[in-house]
C-alpha cells in the first residue's frame, strides 16, 4: 500500500456509552497516521440524522482506504454504498467487532422488545455473508460460523485487537515477593468479566496460610458494580477488595502502582465465547503486567509466560492454584512484557498485517 494513501474509519456509535469502542477506533486512526499521510475517524451518533450523516460522508469520501464498522441494521445499506465505492476504486475493510453467530445468540437471549429482536434477527438471517461481497477485507476477532462466513473465508482475516502503546506509561514496578499480592481489574464492569470468580477464590484462600494477603483493586463502573459490592459484603472481603471508580490518565497510573497482576475477562463463557482478544489483556501487557485470563487468545500461544489461562467456566480451583503459586515464583520481567506487546499487540503491528492484504 502506498505511503501517501489516506484512511477513513466510518462508524455509527454512541460515543458516550461506548467509550472503550470509541477509543479503539481513534487509536486505530492514530496508528494509521504513523503509516499514512492522512487518517481520520468519522463517527456519527445513533440517530436518524447521525445515520444520514454517516452515509452522506461515506459516499462523498475522498479517502482511498475505508474502514467501516459492522452494524447489523445498517449492513444491507452499507452493501449498496460499498458497491459504489468499489466502482470508484476505493479499498474497503469491514471491521466486525463480534462474530455474528454470537450476536445472533445474544439477540435471541436478550430482553429487548420482541419487535426489535425480530427485525434484527430477520436482517441477519437474510443478509448472511453476501453483504460482505464488495469488501476487500473482513476483519474478525474470533471464529465465525460457516453460515455467516460462507464464501468469505479467503477475504477474512482473523486477528487480535491492537492498542496504541505510549512510551510514557509507567511500567509495572511493584516488588515481589511481598506481604501482599495485589491484583487489578480495570473494566466497564459487566457480568462476563467474571470478577466474581476472583472474589470467590479470595474468600476460600482467606482460610489458608499463604504467607501473603491477596488484595483486589476493581477499577471502573458499570452494571455489575452493585452486584460485586454486595458479594464483597457477603464474603466479608471489605479489607481486601477496593473499588476505585473510574480512573483515567495519571490517576489511573497511580491506581496501578503497587499492583502485581492484571485480571482480564474471566467469564467469556457467559457470552458463549471460547476465545477473545480483549483490550484489557493488551493494556496490562503494555504496562508490563502479567495477566490471568480465561479462554483462548489468538495473540498468545500456549505456555506464554505473560498470560496465564484458567478454565473458561465457573470453577475457581485452577485460579486458586495460580494465586497460591506466587509464593514460590517470580513475576515475568516487565520490560519483556512490554516488548511482547510492542511486537505482537500494537496497532502498528496489526495494521501492517491488514494493509499487506489489500
Amino acid at each position: 500500500m502506498q505511503s501517501d494513501s489516506t484512511v477513513g474509519y466510518y462508524a455509527v456509535i454512541d460515543q458516550i456509552k461506548s467509550k472503550g469502542v470509541t477509543k479503539k477506533i481513534t487509536d486505530t486512526v492514530t496508528a494509521c497516521n504513523n503509516l499514512f499521510s492522512d487518517a481520520k475517524a468519522e463517527l456519527f451518533d445513533e440517530s436518524i440524522s447521525g445515520v444520514l450523516g454517516f452515509f452522506n460522508a461515506l459516499l462523498k469520501t475522498q479517502h482511498q482506504i475505508i474502514f467501516i464498522r459492522y452494524t447489523t441494521m445498517l449492513t444491507p445499506f452499507i452493501f449498496l454504498a460499498s458497491i459504489l465505492l468499489r466502482i470508484k476504486g476505493k479499498k474497503i475493510i469491514i471491521d466486525v467487532p463480534t462474530p455474528r453467530c454470537i450476536v445472533w445468540k445474544e439477540m435471541i437471549d436478550s430482553h429487548n422488545n420482541i419487535f426489535y429482536k425480530l427485525i434484527n434477527l430477520s436482517v441477519m438471517a437474510l443478509s448472511v455473508s453476501w453483504i460482505f461481497l464488495p469488501a476487500n477485507l473482513i476483519i474478525q476477532y474470533a471464529e465465525e460460523s460457516r453460515y455467516f462466513n460462507l464464501g468469505m473465508t479467503n477475504k477474512t482475516l482473523k486477528i487480535g485487537n491492537g492498542i496504541v502503546i505510549h512510551e510514557e506509561i509507567p511500567l509495572q514496578s511493584a516488588v515481589w515477593p511481598n506481604k501482599e499480592l495485589v491484583l487489578i481489574g480495570a473494566a466497564r464492569l459487566a457480568y462476563w468479566h467474571g470478577f466474581d470468580r476472583v472474589m470467590r477464590a479470595m474468600y476460600e484462600l482467606k482460610q489458608e496460610n499463604l504467607g501473603y494477603d491477596i488484595r483486589f483493586k476493581v477499577v471502573g463502573d458499570g452494571s455489575e458494580l452493585a452486584i460485586l459490592k454486595q458479594m464483597v459484603a457477603e464474603l466479608e472481603l471489605q479489607e481486601q477488595v477496593e473499588f476505585t471508580g473510574i480512573k483515567e490518565g495519571t490517576e489511573l497510573d497511580k491506581v496501578f502502582e503497587n499492583a502485581h497482576v492484571g485480571i482480564s475477562s474471566l467469564g467469556l463463557y457467559r457470552k458463549n465465547l471460547t476465545e477473545a482478544s480483549d483490550l484489557k489483556t493488551r493494556e496490562y501487557l503494555s504496562r508490563g503486567f502479567m495477566v490471568i485470563a480465561a479462554g483462548n487468545d489468538i495473540d498468545f500461544p500456549s505456555e506464554n509466560p505473560f498470560r496465564v489461562e484458567i478454565p473458561n467456566d465457573n470453577s475457581i480451583a485452577e485460579l486458586k492454584n495460580i494465586l497460591r503459586s506466587f509464593g514460590n515464583k517470580k513475576l515475568p520481567n516487565s520490560n519483556l512484557a512490554r516488548q511482547y506487546a510492542l511486537n505482537h499487540l500494537s496497532f502498528d503491528a496489526k495494521l501492517s498485517k491488514i494493509f499487506d492484504l489489500i
